[in-house]
Formats: C-alpha cells, sequence, structure tokens
C-alpha cells in the first residue's frame, strides 16, 4: 500500500540535508521542485550524501509534466487520419472510454510506478494554481509513494507570475484543513521530524512562537535574540556591526553602505546579523494590537525575515528609521 505524507519543516531545520540524505538504497526516487535553482541544491545534496546516481531523478515541476505526463502519451494525440504530426491542434482528446486512443490519468501513474517508487516534491508549498492541481492527482494515486517537503508559513512571500496564491493561510488547524482537502484525508502529517531549526537561537524561536504562533523551536546552535531598537544611537550601534538591513520593497531608503534585501526575497538565506526595518501594519501588530491578524502573505514574509539570522535580530520601527536616515541627511 502506497505512503503520501506531508511533512512540515521549519526554517533553517535542514531540509534539503534530510531528503537527500535519508534515502532507502532499496528505492528509486524521482525528487521534484518548482525553480531551477532548487533543483541545484538538491543535486547538490544527493551527490555530497554518495546517493546512487542511477536511482535518483531532480526535475522541476514543470518539466515533470512535460516529460512524464504529456511526452510519453503524445502518440494518442494524434488525430486519426493526419498523416504527419507537428505539434498540439484543436482536435478534441479522446474522452469516450470504448474508443482507442483513450487513456485514464491511472495509465500516468502506473507507467510512473515502473520506473520510480518514491516522488519527494520539495518546496511544495510554492505550487498554486494547475500545478497544484497535479500535484493533488499524484497524491491520490496508489502506484507511488509521495512525500511533499516544505514551510507553509514561506508560501506567498515572493512575487510571481502566477495569478493564483497558495491556499495556506489562517491559523494551523485551518492549513491542516486545507491539506486533508487538498490532498486527500489518507495523507500523513508530520509536524515533528521537522520543527527544530538549526538557524536560530531560543530567543528568536521563542518571539516567533509567541507572536505569529507558529510552531518552530532552536536546537541551540547559535545563540540569538529579538532587539527592539529604541534610538537613533541604537540604530547607530547596531549598524557598526555591519548587519543585512531587511526592508519590506525597494522603496524603503537604505544607506548605499549596506547590503538590503527585500523580507521576501531573503528566502532560504543564511545571515550572520540582521536588522529588518518594519513596517507600520507589522510593528501595530507586534507591539500594540496583537488582537489583530496580519494576512497570510504579511505574516510569512515577516517570519521569513525573523528566521534569517544565526545571531541576533535588530527590530527598527518605520518611524525611527525615517529620524535616523533624517539624522543622516539620507
Amino acid at each position: 500500500m502506497v505512503k503520501h505524507k506531508v511533512i512540515q519543516a521549519v526554517a533553517g531545520a535542514g531540509k534539503t540535508y534530510a531528503i537527500t540524505h535519508n534515502l532507502d538504497s532499496d528505492k528509486r526516487y524521482l525528487f521534484l521542485t518548482y525553480t531551477n535553482g532548487n533543483v541545484s541544491n538538491l543535486q547538490r545534496g544527493l551527490v555530497d550524501s554518495h546517493a546512487d546516481a542511477n536511482k535518483y531523478i531532480v526535475s522541476t515541476f514543470p518539466k515533470f509534466i512535460i516529460d512524464w505526463v504529456i511526452n510519453p502519451f503524445k502518440p494518442v494525440l494524434v488525430p486519426e487520419g493526419v498523416d504527419a504530426y507537428i505539434g498540439f491542434s484543436s482536435y478534441p482528446p479522446v474522452d469516450d472510454s470504448r474508443e482507442p486512443g483513450y487513456y485514464t490519468q491511472d495509465k500516468v501513474f502506473e507507467r510512473l510506478s515502473k520506473f520510480v517508487d518514491e516522488v519527494v516534491v520539495d518546496e511544495y508549498q510554492d505550487l498554486t494554481g494547475k500545478d497544484l492541481k497535479i500535484l493533488a492527482q499524484l497524491m491520490k494515486q496508489k502506484y507511488v509513494d509521495v512525500t511533499l517537503v516544505g514551510d507553509v508559513y514561506q508560501s506567498q512571500v515572493q512575487k510571481s507570475e502566477q495569478k493564483t496564491v497558495a491556499p495556506y493561510s489562517g491559523s494551523w488547524q485551518d492549513i491542516e484543513q486545507v491539506l486533508y482537502k487538498t490532498f486527500g484525508k489518507r495523507i500523513e502529517i508530520d509536524t515533528e521530524s521537522m520543527k527544530v531549526s538549526r538557524r536560530i537561537g531560543h530567543g528568536v524561536a521563542r518571539f516567533i512562537q509567541d507572536k505569529l504562533d507558529i510552531a518552530i523551536t532552536s536546537d541551540g546552535r547559535h545563540v540569538g535574540e529579538v532587539h527592539i531598537s529604541k534610538s537613533v544611537e541604537d540604530v547607530e550601534t547596531i549598524l557598526g556591526k555591519k548587519p543585512i538591513i531587511l526592508v519590506w520593497d525597494s522603496k524603503i531608503k537604505v544607506p548605499k553602505e549596506f547590503v538590503s534585501l527585500n523580507w521576501g526575497y531573503s528566502k532560504g538565506d543564511t545571515l550572520s546579523l540582521v536588522l529588518i526595518v518594519l513596517t507600520k501594519v507589522t510593528e501595530n501588530y507586534l507591539f500594540h494590537s496583537h488582537d489583530d491578524t496580519l494576512n497570510s502573505g504579511t505574516r510569512n514574509k515577516l517570519y521569513v525575515a525573523l528566521s534569517r539570522s544565526e545571531n541576533d535580530v535588530h527590530l527598527v520601527t518605520s518611524d525611527l528609521w525615517k529620524t535616523y536616515l533624517k539624522h543622516k541627511n539620507i
């Protein structure tokens, strides 16, 4: 009987290492992810793990659809009576099971099982729209095991050309119900094996838990706390340590001698020291009216920003940052 699992992996949990170094030597794997950059990360991890190169394939999700779903069944797309097939046509597909050329989606997954024992989808939370619908069908088939690994709280943090957004919002209970509704009631949801971050300190983990209600802990290998700047002098002291400055977007001014990143674009980065310039919305939520809620996109970007540093995280309000810039004539 096949097993389908969803693993919630918090920021800094060592997700790539875990999924590339803990392989069953008797299994054949297909690794899928959304970006070419992450394909490279997975390939490096697999090489580092000395995994048998004959027992795994790494691909982007779109390439998987072309290579495994479309190309093997391309011959049945050729309309009857057409001598030369030069591409897709306007002919409707065969939808009558009594007619030749009719294939169920089970045929796709049954064929996949001849070459693959387990599909591992990394950063699954980045798949939306029709990609998500195909992923849902993959999670409901009965031929190969499927493991989804990612952090639902890091969805919606980067701009995308896709018009749809990931459906994971609200509390964990809400998200859990979405997972069951999307991928089926029989899936196993694992929130324990990758809830410990190797990147952030205990103090930062507690802050994220208390303020954002995200279950994350620290393994303690790094010591980091969250500090709130009270004055221009505080800001100058912190900047003297050359932190990476994380801002909501590029409209926020940063002195040219410092490196800055947008909150969302810092996803995947591990930084030594971080200063976060808050927005009015996030500082009101964190310090003044915690009973209010952040929309999931804003919460997730703040979570990404807070979980980048191996050491301390310094928070600066938008007004104090403007005062500092004015003080420096910037």
